[in-house]
């Protein structure tokens, strides 16, 4: 049986988390070279957009999103 290998496609995860917790979520993010951005004051959250390029970038961002407890979506990239 021959197994294809999964080909890296890069991946926005959206996600949201409370306020407090901009500062240190931003500084997780970029000690792990993981592309980002983010808007702040959004209610009482902020709205983070994270870029993956890699299965181990989305890996390494689902852990850091995991520790501030933040909800998110994940949305794969599309060829227009």
């Amino acid at each position: 049986v021959e197994i294809k290998k999964r080909k890296d496609k890069l991946w926005k995860v959206e996600a949201t988390v409370y306020r407090g917790w901009t500062t240190m979520l931003h500084q997780a993010l970029v000690h792990a070279e993981i592309p980002h951005n983010y808007l702040e004051n959004v209610g009482k959250y902020t709205l983070f957009n994270v870029y993956c390029e890699t299965q181990a970038d989305s890996i390494k961002a689902k852990e850091i999103l995991d520790k501030y407890e933040a909800r998110y979506f994940v949305s794969e990239s599309k060829t227009l």
